[in-house]
């Protein structure tokens, strides 16, 4: 073992050598943290190191460091012991030292300029470990103010990636052995806080283009940024409206939104103008939000760059439905008008009237049932139903009284039409919504509006709920008439309502029939409720509604399903993130929507039932009639003769068959039993050869199913998938 890597007794001492070099006339770092050769010891007492093959343990001993600094020098360099102590110690307490071990530093702090470069030399060493320190305000291709003269071509000026390179050599050139990871290098950025918090997408393409290193294609650009943005380092929304810009730190919005969006006690600190004041009063009563209001905030010197981004910033929260446009009528009430301020929901404090919630009979209103939309846990965190709002106000102008919005804490009243409106409001963790229609002839509300409305209400909230990390479901219920319309209790499920003909009611002093019919026909469409085939199916699929669905089930109705399977991800409580992900990892919507339907199957464990699965079709209007293709037999005329069916399928059939597959291959591979995660594996060992892809996933079905592995079954699997069976006959010609 090489003695520079001896395990030493725990008592020994420790020390470290740090070196600081300074590059350029821009004051760009580069901090140089070495050992000399009688003092290098490990942090950790359980490592031992050869020379030939282990490395220094640099992870070990120091992270990399990103400043965020206001001057022209990093933190590290304002008081580097100091800064490279702190780190050290946090390091050392992580791996439990010994409490009378010291880690004594040496610090050396190197100009930057090239005119050192040649004292530099003398101190670099291997046994060391290196800061480079790199103003990244700038552009990697800035040329950088400092004459270098590097060989006979005389003066040369470089860019900043030029010298970055120029440093990481001439370090890496002190290793005697090329291939050696040590020693180790920790890139540290500084002036953090001048780069530009909000750039380009166009931008950030030239700099991909620019690079050594290129994602290749726009796609996968796309998908690097919404991956980073799922985990939390940047914000990209890929909307058409929010597309073309890129948000570089979260905090930075965080701080830009609570500059608005905040408590009474920290604007009165931040803003000193009466008039400013007066203005965020009104607004923290109405949620109305001028534009007067926000240049006033922002107009603020510290706040200049956020007032140059307003263009971004506030498209940015009405998407995430933090604010909204509010819409209305025009006075003939025959155009609607989008206002030219904004509103927030989350904002207002006033109580809602209680005859918003519960209104005394009038003569000429009529009021739809009041429909319920329940949450499973019994939990829902306001902020959902602000959202909510803001998403609703967007589709609906919001209804008046005597002048005044009908909006307030925890409830809004929309006008859906001129004679129709749509009151929602919060109790607990319900949403309640009832349309009421306005005419002379007593005329209950449109059914067509109140599908409508319970349409866009449940597609929003989904939405909603796709973008958090959260996982809320909720359910659909509709109120007994003869209920309090501010009374949790008294309603009806959906599936109860929808399963019965008539139901006793027992949530009132006295029993009363409810005829499921006269909810229904306000809020689900006639042919779900007065047809025969509803019963049909029931009766159908009575015997299976709790049996889990295999791969193969969820394959054949992946087939029928179409694009539709985006919402029902959603209903079945998938995130649109993870739907994302499929939808970029899958070319074709079929194998999309099966990989949505094995996933959710994943996640809900025994929850994953015919009955769950009916529900999410019902809430995303699919055609609930697509669940008889599970029953499929598919007994019907072979197209090969006889005396083939019984026969094995081998390895040259296999070949004959995967060029006339095409791209249901991977369906075909479901129907056949072998497992989605075993094609994904094929998938992934052969991405870009889809012939080799087929014949792997048949191969397996071959050799898992030996004896069966017959042209009879593959006969049927192939018919169920919708291939033409007659390619099997090119296995005998």
């Amino acid at each position: 073992m090489n003695d520079k890597f001896q395990k030493r007794n725990s008592t020994d001492k420790r020390e470290d050598k740090v070196e600081f070099i300074e590059a350029g006339e821009r004051k760009t770092h580069d901090h140089d943290i070495e050992t000399k050769p009688d003092q290098v010891h490990h942090l950790d007492e359980d490592i031992q190191c050869s020379s030939d093959s282990d490395k220094f343990p640099a992870n070990d001993i120091l992270d990399v460091v990103v400043e965020d600094t206001k001057s022209a020098t990093s933190k590290v360099s304002d008081d580097p012991v100091v800064e490279i102590l702190k780190l050290l110690q946090d390091k050392a307490d992580k791996l439990k030292l010994e409490s009378d071990e010291n880690v004594p530093l040496t610090v050396m702090d190197f100009a930057g300029q090239f005119a050192f470069y040649t004292t530099h030399q003398t101190f670099l060493t291997e046994r060391a470990i290196y800061l480079l320190v790199s103003n990244i305000s700038e552009q990697v291709t800035d040329t950088v103010k400092d004459d270098c003269y590097f060989d006979a071509d005389g003066i040369q000026l470089c860019k900043v990636y030029e010298l970055v390179e120029v440093w990481l050599n001439s370090i890496h050139s002190c290793s005697p052995n090329p291939e050696a990871d040590f020693p180790p290098v920790i890139l540290v950025g500084t002036h953090v806080d001048k780069i530009p918090q909000v750039i380009p997408y166009s931008l950030l393409e030239k700099l991909n283009q620019e690079g050594t290193v290129n994602i290749e294609s726009r796609e996968e650009l796309d998908l690097f940024l919404r991956f980073q943005h799922d985990i939390g380092n940047i914000l990209y929304f890929g909307t058409k409206e929010l597309k073309e810009q890129i948000m570089l730190d979260p905090q930075w919005l965080i701080h830009a939104l609570r500059t608005l969006i905040t408590a009474e006690d920290f604007i009165l600190k931040r803003v000193k103008k009466p008039t400013v004041i007066r203005k965020w009063r009104e607004f923290s009563k109405t949620g109305k939000l001028t534009q007067e209001l926000i240049d006033a905030i922002w107009t603020k010197e510290e706040h200049k760059e956020i007032l140059d981004n307003k263009d971004h910033i506030l498209p940015l929260m009405e998407k995430l439905n933090i604010i909204t446009r509010p819409r209305s009528y025009s006075e003939d009430q025959m155009e609607v008008k989008v206002e030219n301020y904004f509103l927030a929901p989350c904002m207002l404090r006033q109580t809602t009237p209680k005859e918003i919630i519960s209104p005394d009979p009038h003569p000429e209103i009529e009021n739809s049932p009041v429909l319920c939309c329940v949450f499973i846990e019994k939990f829902l965190p306001s902020p959902i139903f602000h959202r909510l709002i803001a998403s609703c106000l967007s589709h609906w102008p919001i209804a008046e009284k005597k002048s005044e919005n009908l909006i307030f804490c925890g409830c809004c009243v929309f006008d859906v039409d001129p004679c129709q409106k749509l009151t929602l409001y919060l109790r607990g963790h319900v949403i309640f919504a009832r349309v009421s229609k306005m005419s002379l002839e007593k005329k209950t509300p449109d059914s067509k509006v109140c599908i409508y409305v319970k349409k866009c209400i449940d597609e929003n909230l989904l939405n909603i709920i796709g973008c958090l990390s959260q996982k809320l479901m909720f359910e659909w219920y509709i109120q007994c008439p003869k209920t309090e319309r501010d009374l949790l209790d008294g309603i009806f499920s959906m599936s109860q309502l929808q399963a019965s003909k008539q139901l006793f009611c027992t949530f009132h002093d006295k029993g009363h029939i409810v005829v499921p019919q006269d909810l229904l026909k306000f809020w689900v469409e006639d042919k779900k409720t007065q047809g025969e085939d509803e019963g049909d199916i029931a009766f159908l699929f009575t015997d299976i509604l709790d049996r889990i669905p295999t791969e193969c089930d969820l394959g054949r109705l992946s087939m029928k399903i179409g694009k539709e399977f985006f919402v029902l991800g959603l209903h079945l409580g998938l995130s649109s993130a993870n739907i994302e992900q499929i939808r970029l990892d899958h070319l074709h919507t079929v194998t999309q929507c099966l990989m949505i339907l094995v996933k959710w199957k994943l996640e809900s464990g025994d929850k994953a039932t015919f009955r769950n699965l009916e529900m999410a079709f019902r809430s995303a209007y699919i055609d609930i009639d697509i669940l008889t293709t599970i029953t499929a037999s598919g007994e019907c005329a072979s197209c090969l003769p006889p005396r083939m069916l019984d026969m094995q399928v081998d390895e040259s059939h296999l070949n004959q068959l995967c060029n006339g597959i095409g791209k249901e291959y991977v369906h075909l591979g479901v129907e056949l039993g072998v497992p989605v995660s075993r094609i994904e594996q094929i998938r992934i060992g052969w991405p870009n050869d889809v012939s080799r892809q087929c014949f792997e996933i048949m191969n397996e079905w071959k050799q898992t199913k030996a004896m069966q592995a017959t042209f009879r079954n593959l006969e049927l699997a192939v018919r169920h998938v919708g291939i033409d069976p007659s390619i099997l006959r090119q296995c005998f010609s």
